[in-house]
């Protein structure tokens, strides 16, 4: 990011509308994302790079077409969402190393995945986890023990997510969707049931 904004060339393949600033594709101005981009950019300390706000999937849309055209893009994304599986890191697009020229790297992604070896994405990961009242806890061991060995890999949610976007959304295709994911799991699936219902037994 920081070798975009030193360097007027590269500056100009990312200006999409002329004015000699390079446009970043981020997020609407009322999501949280639009606050942390903006911070990200505040430290190139002024140059010129800037988040266009506004409709996600129109800038996603706007992102798909460039890049089909094998035009640059800077477009804000996130994982796990479908936004990967329509542009996958490491061959149509590859994540951006957020540091300022000369900042030290701070994460690690696949390799072939991002522009540098180690690549500072910008923001603290992100985790997805169970949330449950305290006392359902304590009253439903089982149901605490698959709240903990439960794991979905984030590539099988960006195929759901991906699933949604395509329009297969309602209950009856959520529903589906679960019941074949775990039917292509039925081993693992039976483990985690075992786990919980030994611990029902335990308590």
């Amino acid at each position: 990011l920081g070798d975009i904004a030193a360097d007027p060339r590269l500056t100009a393949l990312f200006d999409l509308d002329g004015d000699g600033i390079a446009d970043l594709l981020g997020c609407p101005e009322n999501w949280v994302c639009a606050d942390e981009v903006d911070q990200l950019l505040a430290e190139l300390d002024g140059r010129p790079i800037e988040q266009v706000k506004g409709n996600y999937e129109t800038h996603v849309q706007q992102a798909l077409r460039r890049v089909e055209a094998r035009r640059p893009v800077l477009l804000y994304a996130w994982t796990p969402t479908a936004t990967v599986k329509r542009l996958v890191p490491g061959e149509e697009v590859l994540w951006l190393d957020s540091s300022p020229a000369g900042a030290p790297n701070r994460a690690f992604l696949e390799q072939g995945a991002c522009t540098t070896a180690g690549c500072r994405m910008g923001f603290v990961p992100n985790d997805i986890r169970v949330a449950a009242n305290s006392e359902f806890l304590a009253n439903n061991p089982a149901a605490a023990v698959l709240f903990e060995v439960v794991e979905i890999p984030a590539e099988d949610i960006q195929a759901q997510n991906l699933a949604m976007l395509q329009g297969a959304g309602s209950a009856a295709d959520l529903s589906s969707q679960a019941g074949a994911w775990l039917g292509e799991r039925r081993g693992l699936a039976l483990d985690w049931l075992r786990q919980a219902r030994r611990a029902a037994q335990d308590r």
